[in-house]
């Protein structure tokens, strides 16, 4: 209790605290974002059904996940469901659905608004440090880290 008093003291005493937690406080959500993985934070919170039913698909086994309809009342539950069985059960995306993941997966990693660090940004750094005297190991730590994006990345992202 001591302790929070006296970080409660400095932060009074601060110069400008105040104004810059009401500044940020004020300052809202961007209510424009369209997608789930970012709206997370911006929307209200989950209604009680709505968790029974993301309770109802933690249970279920990964391949029944596969057709099954969910009664969802907030929208961005079905696009957030796509996207958990694309994450973690990759193996049940079929024909349409493995496509749409693929070209999710190419937006994210391409544009610098979403991704932070792009494809490119990567491709990049890599020549960087590719310039670099390295030695033999920091070589073969590099050369398997490109490896593993390539891996996981769409066999056309290299392409460009």
């Amino acid at each position: 209790m001591a302790a929070c008093r006296q970080h409660w003291k400095t932060l009074r005493d601060a110069s400008g605290v105040a104004a810059k937690v009401a500044e940020v406080f004020s300052a809202g959500y961007d209510d424009a974002l369209q997608d789930p993985d970012l709206m997370l934070y911006s929307g209200s919170f989950f209604s009680a059904a709505d968790r029974q039913q993301m309770e109802r698909v933690r249970e279920m086994e990964p391949w029944d996940l596969v057709g099954q309809r969910f009664a969802f009342q907030d929208s961005r539950l079905e696009e957030m469901l796509f996207r958990y069985r694309a994450r973690s059960y990759p193996d049940t995306l079929e024909g349409e659905e493995r496509e749409q993941w693929e070209a999710f997966r190419w937006m994210r990693i391409n544009d610098p608004a979403l991704a932070g660090f792009t494809l490119k940004a990567f491709a990049r750094e890599i020549a960087q440090y590719n310039q670099q005297t390295l030695t033999d190991r920091e070589r073969q730590i590099l050369e398997e880290l490109v490896m593993f994006v390539e891996a996981m990345m769409p066999a056309q992202a290299f392409d460009a």
